[in-house]
C-alpha cells in the first residue's frame, strides 16, 4: 500500500494539470465566441443603420427579414440603437410600431 501512495499522488497531479489546461482551453473559446458574437452585433445594427439611410422608416418585421434572424433578437437590435439616440421609436405596441433615423 505503501509503495502505491506516490503513484496515487502522480495521478492527482497529472489530472489536475489537465484539468486547468482544458478549463483555460474553454476559457479562451468562450471568449473567442463572445467576441465574434459581439462583432456580429455591431455589423447588423451597422447594417441597420445603412438601410435606413434610403428608408423613411423601418420596421422589426424588415430587419427580422433582412438580418435573418429572429424576432426578439431584431427587437434587441433596434432597442439598442434607440438608446444610444441613433433612431426613435413610432408608436407604443403592435404592428403600427417603427422606428426612424433621428
Amino acid at each position: 500500500m505503501e509503495n502505491l501512495t506516490p503513484v496515487i499522488i502522480v495521478i492527482a497531479i497529472v489530472i489536475f494539470v489537465v484539468t486547468v489546461a482544458l478549463s483555460q482551453k474553454n476559457r479562451n473559446n468562450n471568449q473567442g465566441i463572445v467576441k465574434e458574437r459581439l462583432e456580429q452585433k455591431e455589423e447588423n445594427q451597422k447594417k441597420i443603420l445603412e438601410y435606413l439611410q434610403g428608408k423613411e422608416k423601418v420596421t422589426n418585421d424588415d430587419i427580422e427579414k433582412m438580418l435573418n434572424v429572429s424576432h426578439t433578437t431584431a427587437f434587441r437590435y433596434l432597442e439598442e440603437l434607440e438608446k444610444e439616440g441613433t433612431i426613435k421609436q413610432v408608436g407604443k405596441i403592435g404592428q403600427g410600431v417603427y422606428y426612424q433615423k433621428i
